[in-house]
């Protein structure tokens, strides 16, 4: 009897440990700056590519020199989804502007709104109103 409780009590807390929701796979809490900062660039690639599409950006710093910054979006799924993006959503030579937030470190950025060629503009940070900006 005490060994069928045993292995009952292991089955029930190995369901109960096993099913405890994942907060996250990664967090990017401490790599970006708080403050939102609004930039324009010239595409030079586009990676649509899991986990996460990647898109360097050409950007002129204040001393009018280019510099290629790396922007990372959501999974690739979740933007094929939400706003049907595809490996041709951007293309080499567009003009796009960014809102986001920088790294403290490097030349990263987090896109919170992308602006396109056309004047379309996508929240892409989650569920946000590309009209509030």
């Amino acid at each position: 009897m005490t060994r069928l409780v045993v292995v009952v009590s292991m089955v029930i807390g190995g369901v109960l440990i096993g099913s405890v929701p994942t907060v996250a796979h990664h967090a990017s809490g401490g790599l970006y700056k708080d403050e939102e900062k609004t930039v324009t660039g010239t595409v030079k690639e586009f990676r649509f590519v899991n986990p996460h599409p990647v898109l360097l950006l050409d950007m002129k710093n204040e001393k009018g020199v280019v510099e290629t910054w790396t922007l990372q979006f959501h999974a690739a799924t979740r933007m094929a989804r939400m706003f049907k993006w595809n490996r041709g959503t951007f293309k080499p030579g567009d003009t796009i502007t960014i809102l986001g937030n920088p790294a403290h470190k490097g030349l990263i950025f987090r896109p919170i709104y992308v602006t396109f060629p056309d004047g379309r503009k996508e929240g892409v940070a989650g569920s946000v109103n590309p009209n509030a900006y």
